[in-house]
């Protein structure tokens, strides 16, 4: 049965750097795996929505129907409900990172960011299982806000939601990051990792 995780932020997050980890750890698993970029465009501030589907039988098609998210990672509040809306049910499993990312409309004054309690308040609503990591904080704890992307791939695999070995993705960031960033992005990883399973206990 094909698994579906969708990634949602901005340009200039990640997403498609996070994908490609899901990804690829998901192939190392054995499994045959579509990724590909569903909306927006990749400049820092535009919306990217990206997903990775994954099926121990056959390769997933491009196509993702609408409310057929497994798994909604969220990168920024406001682009998981814009990925939400469409592509979720009530039985999705939604991480999100509470760390807003203004516009250039909303910085310059012609928009208004929603207070991101009422934000994450719509999630709830809209799906069963909500989880609030706050990746950004956990990546400066592991050395680099940069690192947030990693620290979401963590909280993805730490869900348990697939049979993805942890070991699989450590090997996946091993062979996939350079030697320089390869401590901050393991410990990201493990932070997030770490987030997810505390937070599903309570």
């Amino acid at each position: 049965m094909t698994f579906n995780i969708i990634i949602a932020g901005v340009g200039g997050q990640g997403n498609i750097f996070a994908s490609s980890l899901l990804g690829n750890a998901a192939l190392e698993e054995g499994y045959h795996v579509t990724i590909g970029e569903v909306y927006g465009a990749a400049q820092r501030g535009g919306s990217v929505m990206s997903f990775v589907r994954f099926d121990k039988e056959i390769k997933p098609s491009c196509l993702l129907f609408e409310g057929k998210a497994d798994l909604i990672c969220g990168l920024e509040p406001v682009e998981t409900i814009r990925a939400g809306t469409k592509y979720l049910n009530p039985k999705t499993t939604v991480i999100v990172n509470p760390r807003p990312v203004h516009s250039i409309d909303v910085i310059t004054g012609t928009a208004k960011y929603p207070p991101v309690e009422e934000v994450l308040d719509i999630l709830k609503d809209l799906a069963e299982n909500v989880w609030i990591v706050d990746a950004t904080e956990l990546a400066k704890k592991a050395g680099d806000a940069i690192a947030m992307n990693v620290v979401m791939v963590g909280a993805v695999a730490g869900t348990n939601l697939t049979d993805i070995k942890k070991e699989i993705y450590l090997n996946t960031i091993k062979s996939h990051v350079s030697e320089k960033v390869l401590d901050l992005n393991l410990e990201a990883f493990g932070l997030g990792y770490d987030a997810i399973q505390e937070a599903m206990k309570g």
